[in-house]
């Protein structure tokens, strides 16, 4: 039988909670091999409290008074024992039975026997070592059940838990990220993230070992997991270099999260069965984590699978339901789920909690355990995958094939496809943004859309374009600011015209289709309406006219300077066009805004949103730039 024995000295003194773990021993040890063998230099009275039963003998050296050798074996023969070292009594419970004994002294120099026995004459043999350094030596042999488990590693190369991993024998989507301690159990195994049932939250303090975790996840799915692409959300660029891994599609910052979590809305590309998005640090998503709550809620299903990490549990309620399975790194404990772990775990990086409340150790990996991800990624012949991004720049050719009745403006949304305009549901359209962010080209696009004969009619559009800066000249429909005003009253007459004296005369489908009257559909295109008070003024006799836009086919579109948009808010004829135009906001100084419910921000020449409602983002297409950007070919590098 394998026996344990635990040695007690001067515990009870400094921690007297320990006595019901010792009683506890008593009770339940004899059935586990397990023996208790109790020592102290003095025995104060009712220190034993609840151990007495399970003390079947007691021995006693020399006690220091007769109450003492009394509360110990009943007797005060302990006391009257000789001041030599050794001299000792070992009595049964209760005090019977007692024998005095000398015991050995085992700590002093020992001639081995063999040296004992044979010796030469007149030599006397040396020690080579105490008595108690022969019985251990001989006792010596394989530990085959340790009492003590080693201590947890300080660091853990995560190469002692994915080297078997690399070779094949591993489960996909099933990684091996930390190394959990069971005590109880007297043994270590690993602790696997398993994404195929569950999204996964790491949440610990700064430092601790959050961003090391998920590169480690991400190397280990590299090595064991075939057709997973793999989308990190890195916004302190701690892992960049994950970016060299032929799985890894996209790490991106914080700018780019709704771009990331578009492409996660999408179907997963050809070839890829499983797609795992990584987030360090869920607090960059900001307005974002409603998107992410509802792609975690059906993305088991979809083949999408989500890990974040976070500095405490402060998810979006709707998020950390959906966030099943957790590993909790060192953190304060009055914020953590497994406060009595968290208190007795080491100040350790990498050292945390595991969803059953043990402590683990997270392997490390570093540059070497990418390369060599890398290597056998390629070795495989892995597709180099990539995230779709919109592209710098891009022809009108290139953006696709309009719609009848609408206008491409450019390309953009979920699926990077063609973003237009539809003059049918919003009337009007209002352009903002700074000097040189692309305003007068997105008028130039939404003019050849106007007159691009795939999508209106021979003679359905008639335009009137003029401008303080001259920048939209030979377009069609130009006009100076004289010649501009001048048409602009004989419009407001035909307009007029089409209003109906007796609205209860019409039919709704003759709302619909409007006709009872004909003619074309009048644009009116107003480039740096800030510059001219001309122009301003010359608009103000269609302010009557707006609130039947809609109906009688006028539609105006005008751009504004980012700069003088907070005191043109409240002008006649933007409060006239604001609850039925469309926005394309470009770029902006943040102070400028918000318009139309958007925060603006500084962008690429060309790049905005469009806001009919919901926001898109897109790329303004060029229509005077000869070279060609094809929107399938825009993967982008990874960053």
């Amino acid at each position: 039988m394998t026996e344990w024995i635990r040695v007690f000295s001067e515990l009870l003194h400094a921690r007297p909670e320990f006595a019901d773990v010792f009683a506890a021993v008593g009770r339940l040890g004899r059935s586990l091999g397990l023996h208790l063998l109790l020592a102290s230099q003095r025995l104060e009275e009712g220190r034993l409290r609840g151990l007495e039963s399970h003390l079947s003998y007691r021995i006693a050296l020399r006690t220091f008074s007769a109450a003492e050798s009394r509360a110990l074996i009943g007797s005060t023969a302990a006391h009257d024992l000789p001041a030599t070292p050794g001299a000792a009594i070992l009595a049964e419970a209760g005090g019977a039975g007692q024998v005095r004994f000398q015991s050995a002294y085992v700590s002093g120099p020992e001639v081995p026997a063999d040296r004992r026995i044979i010796r030469e004459l007149g030599v006397e043999p040396e020690a080579t070592g105490t008595t108690m350094d022969l019985v251990v030596d001989r006792l010596a042999g394989p530990n085959l059940r340790p009492i003590w488990l080693d201590p947890l590693p300080t660091e853990l190369p995560a190469s002692r838990l994915l080297g078997d991993h690399a070779t094949g024998e591993s489960t996909p989507l099933c990684v091996p990220v930390a190394l959990e301690d069971l005590p109880f159990d007297g043994e270590q195994r690993r602790l696997d993230i398993d994404l195929r049932r569950r999204h996964w939250a790491v949440v610990g303090s700064p430092g601790t070992g959050k961003t090391t975790l998920l590169r480690t996840l991400t190397v280990g799915l590299a090595l064991t997991s075939p057709s997973v692409a793999v989308y990190v959300l890195d916004p302190g660029g701690s892992l960049a270099s994950l970016a060299r891994l032929p799985q890894v599609a996209a790490v991106v910052g914080a700018d780019r999260v709704d771009r990331l979590l578009d492409e996660l809305e999408q179907d997963a590309p050809a070839g890829v069965a499983h797609r795992v998005l990584l987030i360090d640090g869920v607090d960059a998503l900001g307005e974002s984590d409603r998107r992410l709550a509802t792609l975690v809620a059906g993305g088991l299903e979809r083949g999408v699978h989500v890990v974040v990490t976070a500095l405490r549990w402060t998810f979006r309620p709707s998020l950390r339901d959906l966030l099943t399975g957790t590993v909790e790194l060192k953190m304060t404990p009055t914020d953590s789920t497994f406060r009595d772990a968290q208190r007795s775990l080491p100040d350790v990086p990498g050292r945390g909690v595991s969803p059953a409340g043990r402590h683990i150790q997270t392997a490390r990996s570093d540059e070497e355990a990418v390369e060599h991800a890398r290597r056998v990624s390629l070795a495989r012949n892995e597709p180099d995958l990539h995230m779709k991004l919109l592209p710098e720049q891009v022809s009108y050719s290139a953006a696709g094939v309009a719609e009848p009745g609408k206008v491409i403006l450019g390309v953009g949304g979920p699926t990077l496809g063609a973003v237009t305009w539809d003059p049918a549901s919003s009337p009007h359209l209002t352009v903002v943004g700074q000097a040189r962010s692309g305003v007068t080209t997105t008028l130039r696009t939404l003019i050849a859309g106007l007159t691009d004969p795939v999508a209106w009619e021979q003679g359905s559009v008639e335009l009137l374009v003029a401008d303080g800066r001259r920048g939209l000249l030979g377009v069609p429909g130009y006009r100076s600011p004289a010649s501009f005003t001048e048409e602009l009253t004989r419009w407001e007459g035909v307009l007029r015209e089409r209003i109906p004296d007796d609205v209860t005369s019409l039919s709704p489908q003759m709302l619909r289709d409007r006709s009872w009257w004909t003619g074309p559909d009048l644009v009116v295109v107003v480039d740096d309406l800030d510059h001219s008070t001309d122009l301003t003024a010359a608009l103000d006799i269609l302010v009557p006219l707006l609130p039947h836009a809609a109906d009688i086919g006028l539609h105006l579109v005008t751009a504004r300077r980012s700069a003088v948009m907070g005191r043109s808010t409240y002008t006649p004829l933007l409060q006239g066009v604001r609850d039925s135009t469309a926005w394309v906001l470009l770029s902006a100084p943040r102070e400028d805004g918000p318009v139309a419910g958007q925060v603006l921000r500084p962008t690429a020449p060309g790049r905005g949103v469009l806001v009919v409602g919901d926001a898109v983002e897109l790329q303004v297409a060029v229509v005077d730039e000869p070279t060609e950007v094809e929107t399938e070919d825009t993967t982008g590098e990874k960053q």
